[in-house]
């Protein structure tokens, strides 16, 4: 490594010897940039390179041309489920040193993992896949009750992912972990494990068509909105001058951890930033998804990443759930049903089934991911004024009484503009004043939630107010979906985010809920019965032992790795009191579109809750509105009061203010600057939600048009790139002796990944 380094000095000490004139690193590049491409044209490249950086040349590649154009390079970060993962098994090495994990595997996934046993590297894509029959998403009786999934799903590749479950005296727990682990057995993201490594793409192939059959042209007709992660955008860009691995790049990681405990995630961060970096010479920008918002924040706030910052454009931060979401309890509670698919192949419906829930309530217990995105309760501490956020708390809960009060009626602009005095002395030009034309729309989306017809409300009303559970009494049994039934009553049935205190165990809150409202998976006979039967008929004499219902972890078992799972995300986080990034960054975040923000339970039942019982709050159908805009609120907050350089900026996505697919509705307007509106393919002509296809969710969202084509808004800056810098002379100079090519970044990513 040290003799490649002194290599590269040498070449560019010489190269820089043969330049007949002197270096100007405040010259401009005179280019007049195509809008439509990346790529100034053929001819202005040559006379560029030749004028500016006294390479001679008459026929400059594409990399060349992306250096010189007005293109920053892009880093896509997708969010929970958003990165396809493979398990990669050690058959051999399990029967011989491992027998009791082999036997697991038999009853939870029969022979379809390791049916043969001399195999030393068995890799199985995980875990939306058609043709792999271990993790089938199609209904044909081989993955029975996604039971084999769910076993999986607990394994972490090291113990210290894990933390320890509270020391029980019984030795044989005293170290017992919340997950499970053997070397024999690994998930890694697709690109970093042994078959996958060469078709990596520098991190985008493990972001793109989630669903797998093996064929291409498949891939392409199964995989759309939701599944298709971020294709349409690479595909996108690569058509106006990007180039995978070169000008952009993807990071997939393992969406289970605690984002201060990945590691991969962190230096993969790193690597990339740096990479995409020295490859065009130009600041990098972020593009984040839900979950990987706080793995991008979790890095940007690490001492160890200053030097980064400087090579950074923008965090474009898309649906953050980075104050939480409910509804992800609500998943811990009745599973993800989301997870089936119908697409239309060749003019005949195909469906898909859903993965069953009985796997997923097995993983849900050791998956940290599900504590890191409960409420937090910082939300509640900033609203109650606490430290130095007196005004804060009085400026948003203006707002929230404000909203409250025009709930039931159609809002009244004037209204909420005349009595905005502390909400509009604090974030003026951050969040508009609207007037009555643009507070009128319609939604005919089929939800009947006619509360969120109003623009003019941020949907943050009910945040402090409302419990994230109600658990009904004798005396009080609600049976309306009219939030405002139930905002503000205090009731020892209801379980709200700011009750929680980890230093008291006994009180109620919502610690109390996971531990003891989630469900018991082996409650569930038929479907354990399946499992023992399958096991004692096929495979209990090769293992000289039959099994029970009592094989299976008990309840109680559960219940502690989640409580552990609780505490060390406590102790652990960087993003629970919900810190300021330290650069530049947009806020995207949708109100339209109703979202899970409290639960009733019936306790006589013991069941999930249906969608009779669930409470509603405007959001993208995942992440509440409150969630993104209060943490946008917080951060401009604390870039005034500490006059902070770097630029917050709230957007509304799918907003029927974006008119015309334009990102702002009034050009005149003086929040442009810090407030943006942005269409959708959701709305139609008529400025009506149409809800097509439920494309414009949290989960599809990043594969709407307007979303990409925003995407590019930000991504050209042709002032900063007319710039001659030395970085930029370097990158050339890369290109031309082609350093850090694509195989390259795939066997970097797989050296990092092998470390974890």
């Amino acid at each position: 490594m040290l003799i490649k380094k002194a290599l590269i000095l040498i070449l560019i000490v010489y190269t820089q010897s043969l330049y007949d004139k002197p270096y100007d690193f405040n010259s401009q590049i005179n280019i007049p940039f195509n809008e439509n491409s990346c790529f100034p044209s053929k001819e202005e490249t040559i006379n560029s390179l030749n004028e500016n950086f006294n390479i001679k040349t008459n026929n400059p590649s594409n990399k060349e041309k992306f250096i010189i154009g007005p293109c920053n390079p892009i880093l896509f970060i997708p969010g929970i489920y958003g990165s396809r993962l493979v398990l990669s098994v050690n058959c051999k090495n399990l029967y011989k040193n491992e027998i009791d994990k082999l036997m697991d595997i038999r009853i939870f996934c029969g022979n379809k993992v390791c049916k043969n046993l001399k195999e030393e590297n068995e890799e199985h894509t995980l875990f939306a896949a058609i043709t792999d029959q271990a993790f089938t998403l199609l209904n044909i009786g081989n993955n029975k009750y996604s039971a084999c999934l769910g076993y999986f799903m607990q394994y972490f590749n090291k113990e210290e992912q894990c933390p320890i479950i509270q020391e029980n005296k019984n030795e044989k727990n005293k170290n017992k972990r919340t997950c499970l682990q053997s070397n024999n057995i690994r998930i890694t993201t697709y690109g970093t494990s042994k078959n996958t490594k060469k078709n990596s793409k520098c991190g985008l192939k493990g972001i793109t068509n989630l669903i797998q059959t093996e064929f291409d042209f498949l891939d392409n007709k199964i995989n759309s909105g939701a599944a298709a992660l971020y294709k349409p955008a690479i595909d996108y860009f690569k058509n106006i001058g990007y180039e995978e691995g070169f000008s952009m790049s993807g990071l997939p990681y393992d969406y289970r951890q605690f984002v201060s405990n990945n590691k991969f995630a962190k230096e993969a961060f790193k690597y990339q930033i740096e990479r995409l970096y020295n490859n065009t010479g130009k600041k990098v920008l972020i593009v984040a998804h839900s979950y990987g918002n706080l793995i991008t924040l979790n890095n940007l706030l690490d001492d160890n990443n200053k030097d980064l910052l400087s090579k950074i454009k923008k965090f474009l931060c898309f649906a953050p759930p980075i104050a939480g979401s409910s509804t992800l309890l609500d998943i811990f509670l009745k599973g993800m049903r989301a997870w089936g698919l119908k697409f239309n192949l060749f003019g005949k419906e195909i469906t898909i089934a859903n993965y069953d829930i009985f796997g997923q309530f097995m993983m849900y217990y050791s998956m940290p991911t599900l504590v890191e995105l409960r409420p937090l309760p910082i939300i509640n501490k900033i609203l109650n004024g606490y430290d130095d956020y007196f005004d804060f708390a009085q400026a948003i809960n203006e707002r929230i009484n404000l909203e409250d009060n025009c709930y039931d009626v159609n809002c009244n602009s004037s209204f909420i503009k005349e009595n905005s005095e502390k909400f509009n002395k604090i974030f003026n030009s951050y969040y508009p004043d609207l007037n009555e034309e643009e507070c009128k729309y319609k939604n005919n989306k089929n939800d009947n939630i006619k509360e969120l017809n109003h623009p003019c409300r941020m949907e943050i009303y009910n945040i402090g107010k409302c419990p994230s559970v109600i658990i009904p009494n004798e005396f009080f049994k609600p049976k309306s979906s009219d939030i405002k039934s139930l905002c503000g009553i205090r009731n020892s049935s209801f379980y709200y985010a700011e009750d929680c205190d980890f230093s008291n165990e006994d009180k109620k809150c919502l610690n109390e809920i996971y531990m003891n409202k989630g469900p018991y998976p082996f409650d569930d006979k038929e479907k354990v019965n399946f499992l023992i039967k399958r096991f004692n008929k096929k495979f209990s004499k090769f293992f000289g032992k039959k099994i029970d219902e009592n094989y299976f972890e008990k309840k109680e078992s559960l219940q502690k790795k989640v409580h552990t799972l609780l505490e060390e995300h406590n102790k652990i986080s960087k993003t629970k009191d919900l810190p300021i990034p330290p650069i530049d960054t947009n806020v995207i975040y949708t109100k339209y579109n109703p979202s899970k923000d409290s639960f009733i339970y019936d306790e006589k039942k013991k069941d999930s809750f249906s969608n009779e019982e669930l409470l509603f709050s405007g959001g993208d159908d995942t992440v509440q509105s409150w969630s993104s805009l209060l943490t946008g609120f917080k951060w401009i907050y604390d870039k005034k009061k500490n006059n902070l350089k770097q630029d917050i900026k709230i957007i509304e996505y799918c907003s029927t203010l974006g008119k015309n697919n334009k990102y702002a509705f009034d050009k005149n307007k003086k929040y442009l600057d810090n407030f943006t509106a942005l269409s959708c393919d959701c709305i139609n002509d008529k400025n009506e939600y149409t809800g097509k296809n439920d494309n414009c969710g949290h989960s599809a969202m990043m594969s709407d048009s307007h979303i990409i084509k925003y995407i590019e808004f930000e991504v050209r800056n042709e002032n900063e790139n007319r710039i001659i810098t030395e970085d930029r002379k370097f990158a050339l100079f890369n290109v031309k002796n082609d350093i850090n090519n694509i195989q390259e970044c795939n066997e970097q990513l797989k050296k990092i990944h092998d470390k974890y």
